[in-house]
């Protein structure tokens, strides 16, 4: 290899085209890293070589992407690719070939369209790729998710239904399944029939059936199921472990000594008892008058009331023994052992003129409240506070109410707010009012105007029940019916219901009302022409405030056109006491209510007094709830006042109590069983072969009815 030497030159002088061109060793670039400026110019590559060729502009914008929106073609292969805006894919499919699929982000979107709505996310979800796909989609139709598999929830892991957040849980604690309901019931619906069997379904504990059986089964043999008529039991059936008997009867221990046949009543405490007939004297029906009982004094326009804490009757009257001289006064009689009443002499001088159209209502605690009208002080109203302290020891006070030309009172006493209400006829139209009592003083709200025409109240009634007020009045603008409105009351404001006839339709001259307590209905009479009669209604409460009327009955078809008066006994009887159109007599009447509808059924008359009565549509009927009795104040002609004292027997049985006939004859307290529904009983006697017998009020048999309760047997 031949040897070199070197040359140190400044230029080297070369001649391309014919023209010598000198290049400056200091512009000439070195191999190796070589640094070129101006514009250097190579051959173009083919495109895709991928060679060591040096790359010319040309080849690279024909061979890579540009930097801002980029077109790539082919498959892009990097180690790691970081995106710092957002990426948007096109194309009908995205493929990610990962192992693990990792997204920062808490919420994942799909079904993103310009306008979202169920129907565009129907058939939305999630496919898992396998042998069959396994799918989580949403369905528009069912409106609900839907998983082509099984869910499974481990050990201790709950399903949880509601937003409540354990309305309802299904769980499994690794040894036990549970269904916690926490809210309201848990129904099992079903259309068809509900088994409840074993893991593998092939014995049923249970069938429940619609509109058919419910049966309970042991080891797959039905035992016990429900029918159209009650129960059928297959097999023995045992009570405390002990079989019971395959005849039908049941044991129990004897009360009193029993006779062998005899009908059998179970008592509260669950012993036996033989079937008696009780009669028991309190209230209506059935009465007995005791002797009338002079009051003392000639007396008009009364009333009377029962103050249950002093066990005395305090009466209101007006004293006409000297006519010319009119005294008002309040008096206290107490019951006596033989049922009349013996009045006390003393009294309390309350005015000094007559008091009339008089109201009464006792509030307890031994405080009477007596509403009239002075005519002995410029007609005002005023209220009379009589606080008895028993044994004619008593003080009273009265107060004024309205200081104008007034009458008719009525007064009454709303037990839910203790407020004493009021009412009074102004010239000619109503107002009422309410207040509240303390000591002997009160304090009135504001008079409310009940009607705006010519009317007179008549009575007003608290409904305990739905916590209202009644107010009758009859309406005297020419039609003269009777109305009731109903009324709620906050504070010292009323609201009124619509008025509300309760006169039939028909002209009354007057119109009173009471409410018994036990059937929480109102009885109203009312006289039209010279028929009394009587009804029921129910007081509706909430927005309405009205009252729904039953159909009348009549009380007497000859009663005086004004002369009536009633009281409740607060078990559902009610007593009438009434004057006679003609003869001066008075008669009385016992109604029951209905404890359904409203209807009332009443007793035959029974005269109180032959002659002389007069009856002033007052409060002239009490209830003496110690005695079970009412009384009844009445004026006798021109010369004085009487009570009479109505007492009443009931005949009751424990036949309603039946359950069977006794097996044997035992004594008290030894143990007793009855034959019951399905047995044969042998200890009875003259019957008739195929005839049929009612248990009677006092336990015998009888082949016709009974008219408290009756039980069928047949021989």
């Amino acid at each position: 290899m031949p040897a070199y030497g070197k040359v140190k030159v400044d230029t080297i002088t070369y001649d391309l085209s014919g023209t010598a061109t000198d290049v400056s060793v200091s512009n000439i670039a070195t191999k190796a890293s070589p640094t070129f400026t101006g514009t250097v110019t190579i051959p173009t590559p083919t495109a895709g070589d991928n060679s060591t060729k040096a790359a010319s502009t040309a080849f690279v914008v024909a061979s890579f992407a540009t930097k801002a929106s980029p077109t790539f073609t082919g498959t892009i292969n990097a180690a790691d690719l970081v995106l710092s805006g957002d990426l948007t894919v096109n194309g009908s499919t995205t493929t990610i070939d990962t192992t693990t699929l990792q997204v920062e982000d808490k919420n994942i979107q799909i079904g993103k369209v310009s306008t979202p709505s169920d129907a565009t996310a129907d058939g939305g979800g999630l496919t898992l790729l396998g042998a069959t796909n396994k799918t989580w989609n949403w369905v528009n139709s069912t409106d609900a998710w839907t998983s082509s598999e099984h869910i499974h929830l481990l050990d201790n892991k709950k399903l949880i239904v509601g937003t409540g957040g354990s309305d309802l849980t299904i769980s499994h604690d690794g040894t036990n399944s549970l269904i916690d309901n926490n809210t309201g019931n848990l129904n099992i619906q079903s259309g068809g029939t509900i088994y409840l069997t074993n893991a593998a379904g092939s014995e049923v504990y249970a069938q429940f059936s619609e509109n058919g059986a419910a049966s309970l089964r042991y080891d797959n043999t039905t035992r016990l199921a429900t029918t159209s008529g009650g129960i059928n039991v297959t097999g023995a059936i045992s009570v405390n472990g002990a079989a019971l008997s395959a005849a039908p009867e049941i044991s129990s221990t004897s009360s009193g000594s029993i006779t062998a046949g005899k009908a059998l009543a179970i008592n509260s405490n669950g012993t036996f008892s033989e079937v008696e007939q009780i009669t028991i004297t309190h209230n209506p029906p059935s009465q007995t008058v005791a002797t009338t009982e002079s009051i003392g004094h000639r007396v008009y326009n009364q009333c009377l009331e029962y103050d249950s804490q002093n066990k005395e009757f305090p009466l209101f009257y007006n004293d006409y023994t000297n006519a010319s001289s009119v005294v008002a006064k309040i008096k206290t009689g107490k019951p006596q052992s033989d049922g009349t009443i013996a009045w006390d002499s003393g009294h309390f001088h309350l005015s000094n003129g007559e008091a009339n159209m008089v109201d009464s209502v006792y509030i307890g605690g031994g405080v009477t409240l007596f509403a009239y009208t002075d005519y002995g002080n410029n007609n005002y109203n005023k209220v009379a506070v009589f606080t008895n302290s028993g044994n004619n020891s008593f003080t009273a006070s009265e107060e004024s109410f309205n200081n104008g030309q007034a009458s008719f009172n009525t007064i009454g006493y709303h037990e839910g707010l203790s407020k004493v209400i009021g009412g009074f006829r102004d010239n000619s139209t109503i107002k009422v009012f309410a207040g509240s009592l303390s000591g002997t003083s009160f304090t009135w709200g504001s008079t409310q105007q009940l009607t705006t025409f010519n009317a007179k109240p008549m009575s007003t009634v608290y409904d305990p029940d739905t916590q209202r007020m009644l107010f009758t009045y009859v309406d005297l603008t020419g039609t003269t019916r009777g109305y009731v409105v109903v009324a709620s009351l906050s504070g010292n404001t009323f609201t009124f219901g619509s008025p509300v006839v309760c006169s039939n339709n028909a002209s009354s001259g007057n119109v009173r009302a009471v409410y018994d307590t036990h059937n929480n209905r109102v009885v109203f009479a009312y006289v039209v022409g010279s028929a009394l009669y009587a009804s029921v209604g129910t007081v509706t409460g909430g927005s309405t405030n009205s009252v729904t009327i039953g159909s009348p009955v009549t009380v007497d078809s000859s009663a005086s056109s004004s002369g009536f008066s009633m009281e409740s006994d607060g078990q559902g009887h009610v007593l009438i006491a009434y004057q006679s159109s003609s003869g001066g007599k008075c008669y009385a009447k016992t109604g029951t209510v209905a404890s359904s509808g409203n209807s009332i059924t009443l007793t035959s008359a029974k005269e109180l007094r032959s002659s002389d009565v007069q009856i002033s549509t007052r409060k002239e009927v009490a209830y003496n709830s110690d005695k079970n009795t009412f009384a009844v104040t009445m004026q006798i002609g021109t010369t004085k006042g009487e009570t009479a004292v109505v007492s009443s027997t009931t005949v009751s049985s424990t036949s309603t109590n039946f359950v069977g006939f006794a097996q044997s004859t035992v004594s008290s307290g030894a143990a007793i069983k009855a034959d019951v529904i399905g047995a044969t009983n042998n200890s009875q006697s003259s019957l008739t072969t195929g005839s049929k017998y009612f248990i009677q009020k006092n336990g015998s048999l009888a082949t016709t009815t009974n008219t408290i309760q009756s039980w069928l047997t047949e021989i």
